[in-house]
């Protein structure tokens, strides 16, 4: 079958049909959602991972994603026979006519990007590739990467020409952790090809599973520039709510109270400060352009900045919490500290760079007693440190609680019924403005990120 004598309308009515087999390379948070829901359109499709407890755990319909619904749609395309999962890479192949590569990609020590397992899921495809078989790539990778590196590895391996004997493009993930499934449908996708050809195709075969808008790009090098630019559009912004967080606490003014007048205007877009950013998207996409810029003698300047601004918000939220101690007569050394959420975003399980990790470390340092809570990590160990079952046991007998994650539960602590259990003052270091501070109890000191120092 080669899907590029077809027509947009014949590639959707293939997929419906079953008469198309997509395979999906990586079946983590953004791959098995899209397996998944590529079945749900009709699609025989095929997941594969390296991981053979991954793979034994889905052939059993469950998985590990916090994601709602998406264990039931798992178990029902398993059982009717339109997703099939595998550990053969080569299998997979050969019995496909589309590939979505679905692999992460992130930074080293360094912070230079590192694409070492999307590398290796190249070169092993170099060898096995068939003629007319079109890849997408939905994993975040720099602009130029499909052209400079994928495309070359590709013809040299299969001996094939790409854009003749096969089709490549991006599609770069725009998914919302924690609610995939229900999103995937709605979000409008950004698709490049390396042929017009090619994007349109693409494009059908995305229509098939999602109602939102297509966009098409001119090539694959414009379409992950997209998803790096609306990336760095949020980091840049938060490191400027950051930086004027900062300092707004020294000029006691209420940054949230800033932001909400400012949004009356047509053109303000509110973005929030907080205790730094994490996940595998701001913390990460930034040096994948800022590597491309070096390469053609170029420095991201701002770019560069807010990721300093946001990276240092760990230290700021650590002194913070030594400021607050500091007013009740304690210190950081020996005090028990108890961090509320470990997330890098509400109501998800995923640490990825979550700025928990530093504060935890930093605080670690400088010798605390530290306690965890987060329900989503119950009685796990999260940097040698075992995290409480319960919110209470946490909180008990602690000097300063630290909110890094506004996850619902903590959203709605009582703080008359927590401060029975804490010791007096009740200490609040809060990352995300979590508490309405017309509520808080007597005999209690609170420093928001942003927000003047309150003590009641």
């Amino acid at each position: 079958m080669n899907l590029m004598e077809f027509s947009e309308d014949q590639v959707k009515k293939a997929i419906k049909n079953g008469q198309i087999t997509i395979s999906v390379i990586g079946l983590g948070r953004i791959g098995l959602p899209t397996a998944v829901l590529f079945a749900e359109s009709g699609a025989n499709v095929i997941g594969v991972d390296i991981d053979p407890k991954l793979i034994e755990l889905l052939k059993d319909g469950k998985n590990e994603l916090d994601e709602p619904s998406l264990d039931e749609l798992i178990k029902k395309n398993i059982k009717n026979g339109k997703l099939k999962i595998s550990l053969d890479l080569k299998f997979t192949i050969k019995n496909s006519q589309v590939i979505i590569i679905c692999v992460p990609t992130s930074i080293n020590k360094n912070h230079s990007a590192n694409y070492s397992i999307i590398k290796k899921v190249i070169e092993d495809l170099s060898g096995i590739i068939i003629p007319n078989q079109i890849i997408i790539i939905e994993s975040t990778i720099s602009p130029g990467m499909v052209e400079n590196y994928m495309i070359p590895v590709l013809e040299r391996g299969s001996k094939l020409k790409c854009g003749k004997d096969f089709f490549i493009a991006s599609c770069p993930e725009r998914a919302n952790p924690g609610n995939i499934i229900k999103t995937f449908k709605n979000t409008p996708r950004i698709i490049g090809g390396i042929t017009q050809k090619c994007t349109n195709i693409a494009s059908a075969i995305y229509s098939s599973v999602i109602d939102s808008e297509i966009i098409k790009t001119t090539n694959p090098k414009t379409a992950n520039a997209v998803k790096l630019t609306e990336n760095i559009f949020r980091d840049i912004n938060i490191a400027l709510m950051n930086e004027l967080a900062i300092l707004y606490e020294k000029l006691e003014i209420n940054i949230f109270d800033v932001i909400k007048a400012s949004s009356t205007k047509w053109n303000f877009i509110p973005h929030y400060p907080g205790p730094g950013v994490g996940g595998s998207c701001l913390p990460v996409n930034p040096y994948y352009l800022i590597d491309e810029a070096k390469k053609v003698g170029y420095e991201l300047n701002l770019i560069l900045m807010a990721r300093e601004i946001n990276e240092q918000m760990p230290e700021h939220i650590v002194q913070l919490i030594g400021k607050s101690l500091e007013i009740a007569k304690k210190s950081i050394k020996n005090s028990n500290i108890c961090i509320l959420g470990l997330s890098y975003k509400p109501d998800i399980k995923d640490i990825q760079l979550s700025p928990a990790i530093s504060i935890i470390n930093k605080l670690k340092h400088l010798e605390a007693k530290i306690r965890l809570f987060d329900p989503y990590f119950k009685n796990q160990n999260i940097l040698d440190i075992k995290v409480n079952s319960s919110l209470e046991n946490a909180v008990k007998d602690a000097d300063c609680l630290v909110i890094v994650t506004k996850h619902k539960l903590i959203s709605n602590i009582n703080l008359q019924n927590i401060q029975k259990l804490t010791k007096s003052p009740l200490i609040i270091v809060d990352g995300r403005k979590t508490f309405n501070s017309e509520n808080l109890p007597n005999k209690t000191i609170y420093q928001c990120v942003g927000c003047p120092l309150i003590i009641s």
